[in-house]
C-alpha cells in the first residue's frame, strides 16, 4: 500500500508500507522442562534446584544412562514431568510459531525537465520472530 503525490518544482514524493505476517510456523517446544514456579524459585534460590536428593532411578535404570549412575541427584532433574528421560523431550513440529515484518519505504524524486534528475530513497524495517506462544 502506498501513496504518491507531486509537489511544485517537479518533486514527486512516494511513501509505501510493506508488511507480512506468517502464522503456524514450525517451532520447537520443550515438553520436559521445569514449571514456571519452580524455575522462578530456583532463580531466587539456586540451592532449591541444585540440592542433592535421593535418586529414585538408581538401581532401577541401567548405569549406562545418567539417571541410573548415582544414588543422589540434583533436585531439578526430578521436578520435570518425565524425569526418567533426562530432561530432553522436544516437539520439533509444534506449529505455534509466527513472524511479523513491517517496512516503511519513502522516496523523493526531482523529475523537473529543467533540472538533472535527483532521487533519494530510504527504508526502515523491523522483523520479529516471537517464537512459540505456548
Amino acid at each position: 500500500m502506498g501513496f504518491e503525490t507531486q509537489f511544485p518544482l517537479g518533486i514527486i514524493a512516494n511513501v509505501a508500507y510493506l508488511g507480512a505476517r506468517t502464522y503456524h510456523l514450525r517451532a520447537s517446544r520443550q515438553l520436559n522442562g521445569l514449571s514456571g514456579a519452580d524455575f522462578q524459585r530456583g532463580h531466587d534460590d539456586p540451592n532449591y534446584l541444585d540440592q542433592q536428593v535421593s535418586n529414585p532411578f538408581y538401581g532401577v535404570l541401567p548405569s549406562t544412562v545418567a539417571m541410573g549412575q548415582n544414588p543422589t541427584i540434583q533436585a531439578k532433574y526430578l521436578m520435570v514431568p518425565y524425569p526418567a528421560f533426562d530432561g530432553n523431550i522436544y516437539n520439533y513440529t509444534n506449529a505455534s510459531g509466527s513472524s511479523r515484518y513491517d517496512a516503511l519505504l519513502a522516496k523523493l524524486e526531482n523529475a523537473s525537465p529543467a533540472a538533472a534528475t535527483l532521487s533519494v530513497a530510504a527504508s526502515a524495517s523491523s522483523a520479529r520472530l516471537p517464537g512459540p506462544s505456548s
